[in-house]
């Protein structure tokens, strides 16, 4: 018998229709042998003592909440709770499993393949549990009930759909919170509504035309009555059909998503893809729109794509001025980054985060990649200084400097002007100096190393001096740069009027003659 199976991952109607399977062809059966494959990322904790745990007891009853599977057996010792994962699944031997859509398998051979877990019952039955990406997972617990994950869920949408007054106060809590969470990471967590997968949270909007980024806390009456009665009907359909895809209603959005992100429509209208929750959300634009700021909140929707950006700090007049405008733009950037990452964990956290998070894993190649946004550069950061001194003339690179900038900057300018200019008169004295035509009482060493070093260590005391009387630090740091570039220049000069007067200067002697 070769079954071909087609798998996509398992939500409330596919595990209830696994639950129905093995009810109807083995409950009441005894476990002959349990074979257990070597696996410790599907078995939690119970690789090597799942056979001993199963072997010899009877199924009496299968039980299942949310995506949870459990079996209750006779006799003591814990049972087995099964979660389906991405594409875990449960294949009776010569009756087949649920059909699912996107991956094929085929049981021609059994073993199956992927079989994780095969169960010999006794007149010769056989199940296999398989799983081809192994995000599924199998432990062994007293009373799943009373024990987590499964006693974290919320209400189960097939089988505990509570009445609309009950459903509008549970949205009715994060409403009055002021939540930002969108309806579709809402519905995906299992703390509120267990078993609610992709497909179906993306049908039960559809069908109540309702946007996936729509807030939580500006939701109208009249969308929830709509998502409730959805909710309500597609758990019918789906269960009643056996989970089989083919029998779904064919205006169902279900049939026209699976596509890759590809361009599709449903009834001539485009269907578009965004990620909400860490999932891709197909919806149709036409059909779909968000409402602001009419729900029991008074709290109005921010568009991701209209979000409003931080304010830019106003120019100021002067360096305390700026660092002031700088810190409070730090601070109105930080808040928003804390905000922001609020919102996340709101959309993202919960008691029934697990499972999503390991169904999100395994629907990275459909997820748009955010890139992460470094915090900005401030205003005020100090300027690197030259790595080389300009070619252009002196005159010109005081008129750049004035020209520079505002606040802080115009000190570091006009410090800067002063700076050049005293490197300036520091290069014409040495030049006159070291000129044959100087007075005979100028020293003739004026442009040698020492003076040089005279004249930095005071143009270093004339720095420190105007510090001292209250001169700005961004002031001082341009007269720096300035006296730097002025040095350069006087050592310059003094070299090209020494190699002058060395050319004019006389025999050595013929002076004293």
């Amino acid at each position: 018998l070769t079954l071909s199976i087609y798998l996509t991952m398992p939500e409330g109607p596919e595990v209830e229709s696994a639950k129905s399977l093995v009810e109807k062809n083995l409950s009441g059966l005894r476990i002959k042998q349990a074979i257990v494959a070597d696996d410790e990322k599907v078995f939690v904790n119970c690789k090597d003592t799942l056979q001993s745990a199963l072997e010899g007891r009877r199924l009496l009853e299968v039980k299942r909440k949310g995506k949870y599977l459990w079996f209750l057996l006779d006799g003591e010792g814990p049972i087995p709770l099964i979660h389906f994962g991405m594409t875990g699944s449960i294949i009776v031997q010569g009756v087949g499993s649920a059909k699912y859509t996107r991956i094929n398998i085929d049981t021609e051979n059994w073993p199956p393949r992927f079989c994780k877990l095969e169960l010999v019952f006794e007149g010769g039955k056989r199940m296999a549990f398989v799983d081809g990406r192994r995000f599924g997972k199998v432990k062994l617990q007293s009373n799943p009930l009373t024990e987590e994950p499964v006693s974290k869920l919320g209400f189960d949408f097939i089988s505990e759909m509570p009445s609309l007054e009950a459903f509008t106060e549970a949205l009715a809590r994060f409403q009055r919170a002021g939540s930002s969470m969108r309806i579709k990471a809402l519905l995906l967590d299992q703390a509120f509504a267990a078993g609610v997968g992709n497909w179906v949270a993306d049908e039960v909007l559809y069908q109540a035309r309702i946007h996936p980024e729509q807030p939580v806390a500006d939701m109208e009456a009249a969308q929830i009555k709509a998502m409730h009665t959805k909710m309500l009907e597609i758990g019918q359909i789906s269960v009643a059909a056996n989970a089989d895809y083919t029998e779904f209603p064919p205006d169902w959005l279900f049939h026209y998503r699976w596509t890759g992100k590809q361009a599709s429509s449903i009834d001539g209208k485009k269907i578009d893809f965004i990620t909400v929750g860490s999932r891709t959300s197909a919806y149709v634009p036409a059909l779909q729109k968000l409402v602001k700021g009419s729900g029991l909140s008074s709290q109005k929707p921010v568009s991701k794509k209209a979000a409003p950006k931080a304010p830019k700090a106003a120019k100021a007049k002067n360096g305390q001025d700026a660092e002031e405008e700088g810190g409070k733009a730090t601070k109105q950037q930080g808040s928003k980054r804390k905000a922001s990452a609020a919102a996340a964990k709101a959309e993202g956290a919960s008691p029934g985060a697990e499972q999503q998070d390991e169904e999100a894993a395994g629907e990275l190649e459909e997820q748009q990649q955010q890139k992460p946004t470094g915090p900005q550069k401030g205003r005020g950061n100090k300027r690197k200084a030259p790595s080389s001194v300009p070619e252009a003339p002196v005159a010109a690179e005081c008129e750049g400097a004035t020209a520079e900038g505002d606040g802080a900057e115009d000190k570091a300018g006009a410090g800067r002007v002063r700076g050049v200019k005293q490197g300036n008169k520091r290069a014409r004295v040495s030049a006159a100096a070291a000129s044959p035509a100087a007075p005979a009482t100028a020293p003739k060493k004026a442009a040698g190393k020492g003076g040089r070093n005279k004249d930095a260590a005071a143009a270093a005391d004339g720095a420190d001096n105007e510090d001292a009387t209250g001169g700005a630090k961004p002031e001082a740091a341009g007269a720096k740069r300035g006296r730097q570039q002025g040095k350069t220049k006087a050592a310059a000069a003094a070299a090209s009027a020494g190699a002058s007067e060395k050319g004019a200067r006389p025999k050595r002697g013929s002076a004293a003659k």
